[in-house]
């Protein structure tokens, strides 16, 4: 992603258009694997659909819904570390 690769660079980029997901680490082994993800901006309140598909590698387009209401709930609960 651009943004974070010209953050990371000492520039300033533009904000993204959102909506924007990514993944901030996670691990696993064995059967078990948990990955974290953040989400930007917020959702709104009701369901949200999140699609993906990655033709190059087999993967036909997928799509879960999920509880906007709840995630957006839980964001506005966090806290950030910079301020």
């Amino acid at each position: 992603m651009d943004y974070y690769r010209e953050w990371s660079e000492g520039k300033d980029p533009p904000e993204p258009v959102g909506p924007v997901i990514g993944q901030q680490g996670g691990g696993g082994g064995g059967h078990r694997w948990d990955f974290d993800y953040f989400i930007w901006p917020l959702p709104p309140d009701g369901p949200v659909a999140i699609t993906c598909r990655w033709p190059g590698r087999g993967l036909q387009t997928a799509s879960k819904e999920l509880n906007g209401t709840a995630i957006r709930a839980a964001g506005l609960k966090s806290k950030s570390v910079w301020d």
